[in-house]
């Protein structure tokens, strides 16, 4: 199973979490999913960042918003660069 989100920042926080996307769904344009393999784990998440109960280092989670934004304009994957 996958866990998709078109929520920039929310894929950014998952990533300072610890999980990597397995890929980056163009499939719809101009629409994108970022896609995890899914888990109680990264669905719980998933929700504190909805809830807004998340807390990230901010240096950290910049630099992977910049990045998932780069990758995503190009329509890339993770780990391309």
């Amino acid at each position: 199973m996958e866990f998709k989100t078109s929520d920039t920042p929310q894929a950014a926080y998952l990533i300072t979490q610890g999980y990597s996307p397995s890929s980056f769904d163009y499939s719809s344009p101009p629409r994108y999913a970022v896609v995890f393999d899914d888990s109680d784990a990264i669905r719980d998440l998933a929700f504190q960042y909805s809830a807004g109960l998340a807390n990230v280092e901010p240096v950290a989670f910049n630099r992977i918003l910049k990045k998932l934004n780069r990758i995503i304009r190009n329509q890339g994957q993770w780990g391309d660069d």
